[in-house]
């Protein structure tokens, strides 16, 4: 994984405490963030996944997931 990325990932979380893949693309062009996930937790970092369901425009309903930073 890319440096750059997965150190915008560890800011982000560290600032904001969660982070979604929506917001990860958006803002750091990163589409694979549940392996920097995977990474960061490897490394210590304590990050639990909220899946957080919704209706999509179709009417199905799924979810996403949502990371939150807990500590190290």
């Amino acid at each position: 994984m890319e440096k750059s990325k997965t150190n915008d990932v560890i800011m982000h979380l560290l600032k904001h405490g969660t982070i979604t893949q929506m917001e990860a693309a958006k803002k750091y062009n990163l589409y694979r963030l549940s392996s920097v996930i995977f990474e960061l937790r490897k490394r210590g970092m304590i990050i639990n996944t909220e899946l957080v369901p919704f209706k999509s425009k179709y009417g199905t309903h799924s979810s996403y997931a949502k990371y939150h930073y807990i500590g190290e």
